[in-house]
């Protein structure tokens, strides 16, 4: 299931919808360049993707906020990394959180 989000959502949004799902999040770094990113912070997805150990998924507590950034596990690079939210041109749902 692939759902095009047209009107990019405010933070908080963007962080509940990465909670629970799989999101494709193109932006623009801060050199200019163009990213695509397939991430997600939801439990279930984090330990499909091992970022964290099997059976700590549901533990699992994020870094600390920081307001404009949000950080994410990308499935792709399979590491953290973080994004602007000032920066997004698009936002898509790629799929429900059983990857």
């Amino acid at each position: 299931m692939t759902k095009e989000v047209m009107e990019i959502m405010d933070e908080e949004g963007q962080r509940k919808t990465l909670r629970k799902f799989l999101c494709l999040v193109e932006f623009t770094k801060a050199d200019g360049t163009r990213r695509v990113m397939r991430c997600t912070t939801a439990p279930d997805l984090l330990e499909k993707y091992e970022a964290v150990e099997e059976g700590e998924a549901e533990g699992y507590k994020p870094a600390p906020r920081v307001p404009g950034l949000i950080r994410v596990f990308d499935v792709e690079k399979k590491g953290w990394r973080s994004y602007r939210v000032d920066r997004v041109t698009k936002f898509t749902l790629v799929s429900l959180s059983q990857g």
